[in-house]
């Protein structure tokens, strides 16, 4: 086997930090034990067409959802305490405070896509428990 990844829910996972997800793909679940994925992660993966961002997730990197026409749908288990900044820094608690729709109607999902893959999409997303 590869010594440093591993697959789980189709996803590659780092061994050396087991709660990175380092890629993922169209039919990729976010395992409940991942607190960071990794820059350009779901990067053109044209297939997704809705993920769940579980409650584990504190951190999500620039371009991690980008070159998308079909992703429809995100929903984010945790809605409370996201920013982006365009700098990569996780202790930081500044930034631009982002509004997750919660409920998970189709246009509320369609809102939490877009802003992952167009207003945001280049940005570094942290969450700060509040």
């Amino acid at each position: 086997g590869n010594e440093y990844y591993y697959s789980k829910n189709n996803c590659i996972i780092s061994k050396l930090e087991p709660t990175k997800l380092v890629a993922g793909c169209n039919t990729s679940v976010i395992p409940n034990f991942i607190t960071t994925i990794c820059n350009h992660a779901f990067y053109r993966c044209a297939g997704l067409t809705s993920i769940t961002i579980p409650d584990s997730v504190t951190s999500i990197g620039e371009w991690a959802f980008v070159d998308y026409t079909s992703l429809t749908g995100v929903k984010f288990e945790n809605i409370n305490g996201w920013r982006v900044k365009t700098v990569s820094y996780p202790t930081a608690t500044t930034g631009t405070a982002v509004e997750i729709k919660d409920d998970t109607s189709a246009e509320n999902l369609q809102f939490n896509a877009n802003l992952l893959t167009n207003t945001y999409k280049n940005y570094y997303w942290a969450r700060f428990d509040q």
